[in-house]
């Protein structure tokens, strides 16, 4: 079976702003805590409505703590933007250096849209290989991300390939 025959989860092309870096474990141990603790308030019976607007505010918090402080990393500008290719399971790009793979890589991501989404997740070096012409082709699967950044992965994938449908058309 190829690997494409594998793909549990259909993903796109698109351009975005994206930054990945290999993660001290305090900030994968951070991230990890975060996620897992926005995933427990998930479960508990509170109106989704309320969840999501917190959701949107912690970002947003998020965000702005960012731009104050020096010790958080700058948010990610739509001017970043590079070719990604994208599923709810992970992505890949083309690179001018190869990656180890299985190291744990801290994701940043700036979905585009109206707001665009931001996303952040751990994720595992797949596959680094060569391609002809020079570079390699870098592939992760995501280890912790938080499941409304999933979604909203999943919507951004939807949107894409029905506007892509449109224009071919």
């Amino acid at each position: 079976m190829s690997r494409e025959e594998q793909r549990s989860h259909v993903r796109v092309a698109a351009k975005m702003a994206a930054r990945f870096r290999s993660a001290q474990d305090e900030e994968l141990e951070a991230l990890e805590r975060q996620i897992a603790s926005r995933g427990a308030l998930q479960r508990t019976k509170v109106d989704p409505e309320l969840l999501d607007h917190v959701a949107r505010l912690e970002r947003k918090l998020d965000l702005v703590l960012s731009m104050l402080s020096q010790e958080l990393p700058e948010p990610l500008m739509p001017t970043e933007a590079r070719e990604i290719e994208i599923s709810a399971a992970g992505f890949g790009y083309q690179s001018e250096a190869p990656a180890p793979v299985g190291e744990l890589v801290l994701c940043e991501l700036l979905l585009p849209g109206i707001p665009p989404h931001p996303v952040r997740a751990v994720g595992r070096t797949i596959s680094s290989d060569a391609v002809p012409g020079g570079g390699f082709r870098v592939a992760f699967s995501f280890e912790h991300i938080d499941e409304a950044d999933r979604d909203g992965i999943v919507r951004f994938v939807n949107r894409t390939q029905i506007a892509s449908r449109q224009r071919n058309d």
